[in-house]
């Protein structure tokens, strides 16, 4: 009697340091992770890809250079306007942030395009889809990997040199404080953000519905520049594409252009935006099968 309990209590020790084990196997193995953090992962992982392939393209490295010209012209052109404030006193007047906007708007538009031709129609045209699937990754966290790998270089590449427009208009023009030069700061990052985000989303949607790139191009042109000469055409002053929506922002931000236009061009931004991410998601869904 008392050999079978001395049993039975060993056997209960042993069952106990046994589950104790389980225990702290189970708190030693790390989480796994949500599934919106593995998708954010994954998201990352495919922009990030995507930006290597893009770097090595000789038209993508062309239109980057390009890019950079008008950062350039503008600081000569500011230190002039310091040199001949301070020989003559005369002040050419002009808001050097708000012109760099408009001109970089058009540099980052073709890096937009360049970019976003390639990155579906190609993955289409290599039937190379599925092999996302049989990795899990859903069709959304593709979508927004590709529509980060366009938005990010435009938003980065109309934003980081207008602050430093901004850097330039405080530090050799008078009458230019930190207040001020930190609201303009503040504008230009939210201007590039919309126009980036816009222009990412058209050249994702016409990267979705072909699968050749130089189509893709090719509806990415037709796109961008369809609505603006319709727009012309019928010389209509309310913005009608993704061009004109931008410059109606840039014009209400810095010179005090119509405010109605600007929330108009601003909405047409970011819905174009969230219909590029939509319609490539959308799309790929149906053909991203394992």
């Amino acid at each position: 009697m008392s050999g079978q309990l001395q049993s039975n209590v060993s056997e209960g020790h042993a069952s106990s340091r046994q589950s104790k084990g389980f225990a702290a196997v189970e708190r030693s193995v790390p989480e796994r992770p949500s599934e919106g953090r593995l998708g954010l992962r994954v998201s990352w992982a495919i922009s990030v890809r995507e930006l290597r392939l893009a770097s090595r393209r000789k038209l993508v490295r062309t239109l980057f250079i390009f890019s950079l010209i008008p950062l350039l012209v503008f600081a000569l052109v500011i230190i002039a306007n310091m040199a001949a404030e301070a020989s003559f006193g005369a002040n050419l007047g002009w808001d050097p942030v708000h012109s760099f906007l408009k001109v970089q708007a058009f540099p980052v538009l073709l890096l937009s395009m360049a970019l976003g031709a390639p990155l579906v129609a190609e993955d289409r045209n290599q039937d190379v889809l599925f092999l996302y699937a049989t990795r899990r990754v859903r069709p959304f966290d593709y979508a927004w990997g590709k529509y980060l790998g366009v938005a990010l270089p435009c938003v980065l590449l109309l934003g980081l040199p207008s602050l430093v427009m901004a850097a330039l208009r405080w530090g050799v023009l008078s009458g230019v404080d930190a207040l001020d030069s930190a609201e303009v700061s503040a504008l230009a990052l939210l201007v590039s953000a919309l126009i980036g985000l816009g222009y990412a989303g058209v050249a994702l949607a016409a990267s979705v519905f072909t699968h050749r790139s130089r189509w893709a191009l090719i509806l990415s042109l037709g796109c961008f520049f369809g609505p603006e000469i319709l727009r012309s055409a019928m010389r209509i002053s309310w913005p009608m594409g993704p061009m004109s929506a931008g410059q109606s922002v840039i014009e209400a931000f810095f010179a005090g252009g119509a405010t109605e236009q600007a929330i108009a061009g601003g909405a047409m931004l970011l819905v174009l935006g969230a219909l590029g991410l939509l319609s490539c998601s959308w799309r790929v869904a149906k053909e991203m099968i394992p």
